[in-house]
């Protein structure tokens, strides 16, 4: 087998899963208005009765028509959040192709060395072992050393 029939397989087979995930797609989106209609008649019904519900709880107050007005706003907001839940359900992020990057600058300054021994053997003393121990116990703080160049 060439590695032209091989790469020409290799792509058929890729052309049949892209149709067979996009027959999927095209399938939802074609359904996607009859559920969405249908779960928000469902909830509208459900909200008709949840108002109906709070006109007889809140019979005698004067601040019933602000009640009623946020029952309505929260239905809404139902129907909204229900929409958007269905409509961003199928989306598959993917990581694209990196960007173009710009130059690098200049090195800094090496600088001082810290003091700090990374590597070799140390050596500590009694005295040395006994500081460390006190400085875990408190924190150390000295002021920042400022260099007048």
């Amino acid at each position: 087998m060439s590695n032209d029939s091989a790469s020409e397989i290799i792509i058929d087979n890729n052309i049949k899963k892209i149709k067979k995930i996009t027959n999927k797609v095209f399938v939802f989106n074609d359904l996607f208005t009859p559920i969405f209609i249908i779960i928000t008649i469902v909830i509208l019904i459900i909200g008709v009765i949840g108002l109906k519900f709070l006109d007889v709880l809140f019979a005698g107050s004067k601040y019933l028509t602000a009640i009623k007005l946020f029952g309505i706003s929260i239905i809404v907001n139902i129907v909204i959040l229900i929409f958007i839940i269905m409509s961003f359900s199928k989306i598959k992020f993917q990581r694209g192709n990196k960007g173009p990057t710009g130059n690098k600058g200049d090195k800094g300054d090496k600088g001082r060395a810290g003091g700090l021994q990374v590597c070799g053997e140390t050596y500590e003393t009694v005295q040395e072992k006994k500081a460390f121990q006190r400085s875990l116990n408190y924190l150390d703080l000295k002021p920042p050393f400022i260099n007048d160049d």
